[in-house]
């Protein structure tokens, strides 16, 4: 698991990519991996100036179903067959 990235540095890095600052001065500055500074740039680009990725997951459809809702799926296609469906449209 990789070491979490002191607040104040990462603030700084924030700061000075704000000031259009080159990464590898970024990084030799604050003596972090040129790496870390792009994955923070990258993060701001991408999540709206948050130099992290939310820790929240957006709203929408789950990944994948989950067993029971795979039953309950089942249960209602078993008692409610697709032919008789095809009849209603």
């Amino acid at each position: 698991m990789p070491v979490p990235l002191n607040p104040f540095l990462r603030s700084k890095a924030v700061r000075y990519l704000f000031f259009n600052w080159q990464t590898e001065s970024i990084a030799d500055e604050l003596y972090y991996s040129v790496a870390l500074i792009y994955r923070i740039q990258i993060n701001i680009w991408r999540y709206d100036d948050s130099p992290t990725r939310s820790r929240f997951r957006k709203m929408g459809r789950p990944r994948d179903i989950t067993v029971v809702a795979r039953k309950r799926l089942e249960t209602y296609l078993y008692r409610f067959p697709i032919a008789s469906q095809y009849k209603i449209a």
